[in-house]
Order: C-alpha cells, then structure tokens, then sequence
C-alpha cells in the first residue's frame, strides 16, 4: 500500500481538566449522540460525516486494524472516527464539538495502491499517457497562523494559506498529499521536501519501471515527472483558437488529462467545509 492522506491533529480540549469536570459526559449517553448522527438513517450520516453507515463502517474497521486507532475508557473508535470526519464536514470549531458533543477528535488516515495506465487503454484521456501513475499539482487551503507568522502564508488576494502538494489518481482518489509548505513556496521546493521525506511522494522509476507522474510546468520534467512544453498555450480555456503544432496538440492533450487533479481538490473542498474557509 501507498501512503497517504494525513489530516491535521485537532487540539485536544477535552484533555483541559475544567472541561473535562464541566462537559464530560457518561459512555451511554456518548455514544447515544453518535447514533443519532450516523446510525439512524444513510441520510442523516451523509449529512453530519459525507458517507454512509456501510463505508463509516469500513473505514472505522481499517482504522482499528491496521491504523492503530483504539477504544478509550470513556469514547469508542466509532465515535472517534464520526466526531473527526463531523468537523472536516461542517467545519465546525472545536469549542463548538466539545460543547455539543463533549469529546475530542482524531487523525484519520487513507490508502491507495499505485495502478499505471496500461499499453491497451482506450480512454480518450489517458490512452496518450501509458504507464501514468497520476496527476500531481498544488492548491491553497486557507489555515490559521500567528500574526508575527503571516507574512509567507499571504496570498496575493490579502488569505493567509497553505500551499498544499497533492497527487491522485484517474479515479480521483488521494495517493500522496503533504500540507505544511507557506503559500510563497515555490512547487519545485515543495516537491523536492516531498521525496526527500522519509515517508514521502515516492519516484515512480524507483518502484515501478516505466511510469510517471503528470504535472503542471512548474514542476520539474524528468524520471518520474512528465510536463508541458513551456512556451505552448496549455490551460483549457486558452484553446480558441485551432492547433497550430504538435506541442499544442501534446499540451491540450496533457491540460485535459492533469485536469483530473484539479477535480480531485474541487471535490474534496466541496465535501469537506472545512478545507473551504478556515477563516
């Protein structure tokens, strides 16, 4: 398996003891809240966590199995899960949880297994690209941070933001994310902190012969990496006027298929509130 997903640790309140002798409350009467959020109907987990009752239970399981996550004395793993992915889902503060729902949240973690494009792919997409093991770009997550720290999180629209490296799939699932780089960090330097982690992107030659990452020009083109020519029109909505060369014609051809990133975040942003607006 290949890692990874990793949201941030949310700050544990409930460790504070004046709200743990103020908020706390039975196992029972827990765990009945969580009920009603997930269990009841498909419809009513949807709207609190953005699954279903089967795939909470899924991934409550791998949680438990192979991400080390374990029942605590006063809160089990499924109210752990729940309450964590509630706050990705609505974005709610943490003072907000502890007051409703008098716990703390978790880490959650998620896996991919690399597949490149086969010889004998015929989607028009992907068929251009043999051997693509996925899209890689960047996208900008608003986060807070301590005003004598600012200044290299401020966009130029005045947000302050975090440049987050992503890499998925064709089916728009996560492969590798790492979200710790300043806004005013250059793509090739976040990229080269990603590999050179002990646990990081991995480079595709180094595993598996032959494939490769496709990505945006800001992004190195050698081993492992395959961009755009520069000095091409490339974004989609720059194509008004007919090909002219084969570099145009490669271009359109990776624009649309690196698209495929770009979808992913605009999914997940719509999914999860709380990578939409952190103000």
């Amino acid at each position: 398996m290949y890692v990874m997903i990793c949201w941030w640790m949310m700050y544990d309140f409930a460790m504070n003891p004046t709200i743990q002798e103020t908020y706390l409350m039975s196992y029972h009467n827990g765990h009945d809240s969580i009920h009603n959020m997930v269990y009841k109907t498909d419809k009513t987990s949807v709207v609190n966590i953005r699954m279903d009752r089967n795939a909470f239970t899924r991934l409550c399981d791998k949680r438990e199995q192979s991400g080390g996550l374990k029942n605590r004395k006063n809160m089990l793993v499924d109210e752990q899960v729940a309450l964590f992915l509630h706050v990705l889902a609505q974005n709610e503060k943490n003072r907000i949880i502890v007051e409703r729902f008098k716990r703390s949240c978790e880490t959650i973690k998620f896996y991919k297994k690399l597949v490149p494009i086969p010889d004998d792919e015929t989607g028009e997409r992907w068929r251009w690209f043999k051997g693509c093991i996925g899209a890689l770009d960047g996208t900008c997550i608003k986060v807070k941070v301590l005003a004598s720290k600012r200044k290299p999180y401020r966009t130029r629209k005045g947000e302050i933001c975090t440049n987050v490296l992503g890499e998925c799939s064709r089916d728009l699932r996560f492969i590798y994310v790492l979200a710790e780089w300043e806004v005013s960090a250059l793509d090739i330097r976040v990229l080269r902190d990603a590999i050179s982690r002990q646990h990081g992107l991995k480079i595709p030659h180094e595993s598996i012969v032959g494939t490769y990452y496709i990505c945006y020009v800001g992004y190195k083109n050698g081993d492992g990496f395959l961009t755009p020519y520069r000095g091409q029109r490339y974004h989609l909505n720059d194509w008004s006027r007919p090909l002219t060369n084969a570099k145009e014609l490669y271009n359109i051809r990776h624009s649309s298929t690196r698209s495929v990133i770009e979808r992913c975040f605009g999914l997940i942003k719509s999914r999860w509130a709380i990578l939409r607006d952190n103000a």
